[in-house]
């Protein structure tokens, strides 16, 4: 049996009910959008340009997934595409239909489910300048640990790694999930922090994803 073979189980996909309930979802996100006050320190500003958000790994905590489509609402404004690695579960499934509204392809794949087709996606997607949004903490925790495996694919690709943190003034925390998901409420102010390494710190995976943690860490107030 080939090495794609063993890797590459099929991930979930939606049924038309389901599409619809994230069309849903989405319309509902969009009128959220527009009470939102998006703000962004220096580096994040720098980072949300077309400019400045070709050809690497952005970074954020799993919790921070709302990221993605206000990004694209507040930023992007479907002039770009991002590329988000999203686990091949069901779960998975959801998002994955959501992002397609933001001009967000995917990458479908975690650490235990095609791990090695994920990568070679992401891989070719660097190549074709594309910006890759990972959270590296996730499909299943633990909450707030960086894994090595963006530091792997950005060393691989000598990518760029950018962190991104958002605080968010008033957001419903989902205690029940493992990552204790935040979606901001309504008319709450959203602030974007990033900080960019062009070349990532020496050292193996594991020491350079300790370090990319702890600065991480540091960028979010709010948890």
């Amino acid at each position: 049996m080939s090495e794609q073979e063993v890797d590459a189980p099929t991930f979930k996909s939606l049924n038309v009910s389901q599409k619809i309930l994230v069309w849903g979802l989405h319309k509902m996100l969009f009128c959220w959008y527009l009470t939102w006050r998006i703000s962004c320190d220096e580096e994040a500003e720098k980072l949300l340009t077309p400019e400045g958000s070709r050809a690497k790994i952005v970074a954020f905590w799993h919790n921070r997934l709302m990221i993605v489509p206000i990004l694209s609402h507040a930023f992007f404004k479907k002039k770009l595409r991002i590329i988000a690695l999203v686990s091949s579960s069901s779960d998975g499934a959801y998002l994955a239909e959501l992002l397609r509204y933001y001009n967000s392809g995917t990458a479908r794949g975690s650490s235990s489910k095609r791990s090695l087709t994920a990568t070679r996606e992401l891989i070719r997607y660097l190549k074709e300048g594309c910006m890759i949004g990972i959270t590296p903490d996730g499909p299943r925790g633990p909450k707030y640990v960086l894994k090595p495996g963006a530091v792997m694919v950005a060393k691989v690709c000598k990518a760029p790694v950018a962190l991104l943190s958002a605080d968010y003034s008033s957001a419903w925390k989902l205690n029940r999930a493992w990552d204790g998901f935040m979606l901001p409420r309504p008319f709450s102010r959203i602030h974007f922090k990033a900080k960019l390494y062009n070349e990532l710190p020496d050292g193996d995976y594991k020491t350079v994803a300790n370090i990319l943690q702890a600065e991480l860490l540091a960028l979010t107030e709010n948890r």
